[in-house]
């Protein structure tokens, strides 16, 4: 199988497609449809849709989520690229930090810069979203990676603190 393939912003009409991938992935799809757009970003090798991951925006932060690849092309960095792609995003736009929630993925972020930080510890603009409040239990572990790289708020300030 060719390695080729290609990365754009998600549109609208990638939705079925987009929540198929995140349900076939054990992910939810509820709230995608209001992020769709340039925040997102679908990964497809010909006509297939093989990965999306997307932020959604909140001040100065940014919630990462949907990180999904389809099982054939997982363990080829497909997700680290679009995880990537979606950080070098971020930093263009000014965003200070990304959060995320996850069940069991928290060794791969890690490996990707993030770190874990206590839910009380999130901002309130993360705090509100629709993932943080009803999406994702409250067993989920929550992480951080700053974007910040020329001084200012960095990990300790966003009271991280290392895994249990």
């Amino acid at each position: 199988m060719s390695e080729i393939f290609n990365i754009r912003p998600a549109r609208s009409e990638d939705l079925h497609e987009v929540k198929n991938l995140l349900l076939n992935c054990g992910l939810h799809s509820e709230g995608v449809i209001d992020y769709l757009g340039d925040s997102y970003v679908v990964a497809e090798h010909q006509t297939e849709m093989i990965g999306v991951c997307g932020i959604e925006v909140y001040d100065d932060f940014g919630l990462l989520r949907s990180v999904a690849v389809s099982r054939k092309w997982q363990g080829r960095s497909l997700g680290r690229t679009l995880v990537e792609n979606r950080i070098s995003w971020a930093k263009a736009r000014g965003i200070r930090a990304l959060y995320l929630l996850t069940l069991d993925a928290d060794r791969y972020f890690e490996r990707n810069g993030f770190r874990r930080v206590r839910r009380d510890d999130v901002p309130v603009e993360i705090k509100d979203s629709l993932e943080f409040n009803s999406l994702c239990p409250e067993t989920a572990i929550v992480m951080v990676k700053s974007l910040n790289d020329e001084g200012g708020m960095d990990c300790a300030e966003l009271k991280a603190y290392p895994a249990s």
